[in-house]
């Protein structure tokens, strides 16, 4: 088995809240909530940055762009490879859009499990 590190650029997915870029619950949808059902809900306690300034840690947890980033997927298990058609088949997914550029290298290292598999 061949194993390979595929490079592309994710799909991008604009601004989104934090529900959908980092799985937040979300909050009740009665008793008393107004309007507040898909925020993510406090940060006032986290603002401090360990006494840096009034500002909120670096990495918090917040609605923002989501998407369109360099992405590398490791140790892809190549199927078949043919020659005449120019084509690479691989097992599973692959990061980008349909008709999207990627970079396929050699794989660095194998977890686990491909390992044993590999021996």
């Amino acid at each position: 088995m061949k194993f390979v590190d595929i490079t592309g650029t994710s799909k991008g997915k604009g601004f989104q809240g934090g529900m959908k870029r980092h799985g937040f619950k979300g909050l009740e949808a009665s008793h008393g909530v107004k309007r507040a059902h898909r925020r993510p809900g406090s940060i006032n306690g986290h603002a401090t940055n360990l006494g840096t300034g009034p500002k909120p840690k670096k990495g918090k947890r917040m609605p923002g762009h989501m998407g369109n980033k360099r992405i590398t997927c490791r140790s892809i298990e190549i199927i078949n490879i043919d020659t005449d058609r120019n084509l690479l088949v691989v097992k599973g997914a692959i990061p980008g859009a349909n008709q999207g550029m990627v970079i396929i290298q050699q794989a660095k290292r194998l977890n686990r499990k491909k390992t044993a598999a590999v021996s």
